[in-house]
């Protein structure tokens, strides 16, 4: 409290390029000299799922506070999503599309980089000034359910042939790789 008390330091870092919550985020002119891009973001509203606020990232800035407390901020560049239509559109499969060119006139152009997910625009075909929105998941998630799926039964004996309760519990990677090796 008393760090964001005093305010921040008068100093302040910039960077090209940050990873946080298992992605990695580039600036936007970072990412003009290069084929992969990894500028995209969006940013839910934690009251409505529905709200999606979807931008490109144009600085990275890091806040120092006393005791080596820090903040990171995103500058960004937000795409229109306020009118359906006009700023973006969902299809018949829950593809949203948004338009590039309808950009969102705020003064508020920062965001919490621990908000951020990560997306890709693909450009679309027919009109280029549409670009699809691919939201994808973060570097090294898997998403593994115990219930269900082909190896179900042998996940089952393996669990309940171990002897100590916390190894029914949690099975071992090298116990799940062997199954599904095999």
């Amino acid at each position: 409290m008393v760090s964001l008390a005093r305010g921040p330091e008068r100093r302040a870092f910039y960077y090209s390029g940050y990873n946080i919550n298992e992605f990695r985020f580039h600036t936007i002119f970072r990412d003009e000299i290069r084929k992969t891009k990894n500028n995209g973001l969006v940013v839910r509203e934690e009251n409505q799922t529905d709200v999606s606020y979807y931008e490109r990232i144009k600085d990275i800035v890091e806040l120092c506070y006393t005791e080596e407390n820090k903040i990171v901020l995103f500058d960004c560049e937000w795409y229109d999503t306020t009118q359906e239509g006009r700023g973006y559109k969902r299809d018949r499969y829950g593809i949203i599309t948004v338009n590039i060119t309808c950009k969102l006139s705020t003064q508020e152009t920062f965001v919490l980089a621990c908000q951020a997910k990560q997306v890709f625009y693909t450009r679309g075909l027919k009109d280029i000034t549409w670009s699809a929105v691919t939201e994808i998941k973060p570097r090294n998630l898997y998403e593994m359910t115990i219930d269900g799926g082909p190896y179900q039964e042998e996940i089952q004996s393996i669990s309940t042939s171990n002897e100590n309760e916390d190894d029914q519990i949690q099975l071992s990677r090298f116990e799940l790789d062997a199954i599904i090796v095999e």
